[in-house]
């Protein structure tokens, strides 16, 4: 889970959640292939306009929402818009289907 702290030595404006620097350093420096969840972005980062799509564009798999109709709407515009490209949200639904399957949730 990644939190919404600010580490000012990698992105100095994003919160860990929305940065897409501690991502790579999760995925390429550290080869961290599992899933990564967001902390619940109605805790600070809702007031950063676009948080949701910011934080798919970041690299989060799971994104903890309290609004999940308004986050759902954000991420379908950020598609329809050629924000977010489908190969994004593929890649986040097969990690966690494949976790899942790891785990035994689906066979």
């Amino acid at each position: 889970m990644v939190s919404h702290n600010i580490v000012t030595s990698i992105d100095s404006e994003n919160p860990a959640t929305l940065s897409k620097g501690v991502h790579n350093i999760l995925r390429e420096n550290l080869g961290f292939t599992g899933i990564i969840i967001t902390d619940d972005l109605a805790m600070k980062a809702t007031k950063i306009p676009n948080a949701t799509e910011k934080a798919v564009l970041a690299g989060n798999d799971l994104i903890i929402v309290t609004d999940y109709e308004k986050s759902i709407n954000e991420i379908k515009s950020a598609i329809d818009e050629g924000r977010i490209d489908i190969d994004v949200i593929d890649k986040m639904t097969f990690r966690v289907l494949a976790w899942k399957y790891y785990k035994g949730l689906i066979y």
